[in-house]
């Protein structure tokens, strides 16, 4: 389960970690997302900036700072980290889909709008899942609550008709949703995340990166759903982006102008 304890609550918010959490919140370019045994993952472009508290950053970034200076000195670290994850996008894979992604979750924070976005990266629990009845391991880009609908929204970030084909295109995405929200083990998979939608509300409102709200039950008695956020780099795209879709589930338009989740899906 995404959660994590009361004790990590009080070290970042009151302990030794103050010092640090306040520098994170208080950084627009870093977002913050609660993991599975007690962990909090800091992404910077959607790359993980630190691991807390096990103060981790995978290497795979380079050269990068101790990560224990992010007790010490936390602006320092994040300005030293920072570069490296840039090098690093710069240098290996391109990178707008996922830019858009913590945009979205950034601009989608609010419980009074008509989404909030309460997690990135988001994979279900399989433990209680014979191995052999197991889904091949799947990540949603982005987790999060239709507040006017009342109902989980799973959600795939999509910049431009380059991605709509391979392994990860839009077959690939609906098969992946179908499979754990309407597949054999789908009562498993909708208690795992409707518990896991508890737990990260609950956490991330003790810890003040949203603003204190009451989760509507009925959103727990809602089918979960699936919907594309597509970024278009031209007018063009969104109808081609829609046929590709061909109505099977609903669309949001983004552009760099606006991240929030807000006009009418297609």
């Amino acid at each position: 389960m995404r959660k994590i304890s009361e004790d990590l609550i009080y070290r970042l918010i009151d302990g030794d970690l103050s010092a640090l959490f306040k520098c994170m919140k208080n950084d627009k370019s870093i977002h913050l997302e609660i993991r599975n045994k007690n962990n909090i993952h800091a992404y910077y472009r959607k790359g993980v900036a630190l691991e807390i508290p096990k103060f981790r950053v995978d290497d795979k970034y380079g050269e990068t700072p101790d990560p224990k200076l992010a007790k010490s000195n936390p602006e320092e670290y994040f300005e030293k980290v920072k570069i490296s994850i840039d090098n690093w996008i710069v240098a290996k894979i391109e990178r707008a889909e996922f830019d858009a992604q913590q945009n979205i979750a950034i601009s989608n924070s609010d419980p009074t709008k008509n989404h909030l976005i309460i997690d990135m990266e988001y994979c279900f629990e399989q433990h209680l899942i014979n191995k052999d009845a197991r889904q091949k391991r799947a990540k949603f880009d982005l987790l999060g609550i239709n507040l006017l609908e009342k109902k989980v929204s799973l959600f795939e970030v999509k910049n431009g008709l380059r991605s709509i084909g391979g392994n990860s295109g839009i077959d690939d995405h609906i098969n992946d949703f179908e499979n754990h929200i309407n597949g054999a083990n789908r009562e498993v998979f909708r208690r795992n995340l409707f518990e896991d939608v508890k737990s990260i509300v609950d956490g991330k409102i003790k810890l003040g990166l949203i603003d204190e709200f009451t989760v509507d039950p009925d959103v727990f008695l809602s089918n979960p759903e699936f919907v594309f956020i597509f970024q278009p780099n031209s007018e063009e795209q969104i109808k081609k982006f829609t046929n590709a879709v061909s109505g099977r589930y609903k669309t949001i338009i983004v552009s760099q102008n606006s991240y929030e989740l807000a006009g009418n899906p297609i």
